[in-house]
């Protein structure tokens, strides 16, 4: 693979395509908790995208955390047993 420097205009634009993509992929989880999991302190501790339907909690269960960008943030939710 040549230096971007050494790069000609379609071998350019190859490889920033695959940067612009690798970017996109590591960078959407976080967009997606930012937009539908984080409570903004602006908007009342809801989401940008809504608050989440609101259903009672099970009888029985448990809550479980769900791993969010390699566990850097969680998301909760009910489990039923």
């Amino acid at each position: 693979m040549p230096y971007l420097g050494e790069a000609s205009g379609d071998e350019f634009w190859q490889i920033s395509s695959a940067v612009f993509h690798q970017a996109e992929r590591m960078t959407s989880p976080g967009v997606a908790h930012y937009n539908d999991g984080r409570p903004h302190r602006t908007l009342d501790l809801e989401t940008p995208t809504g608050p989440p339907p609101r259903a009672s909690p099970p009888r029985t269960g448990r809550i479980v955390a769900r791993p969010v960008r390699g566990r850097l943030h969680d998301e909760y939710a009910w489990l039923a047993a």
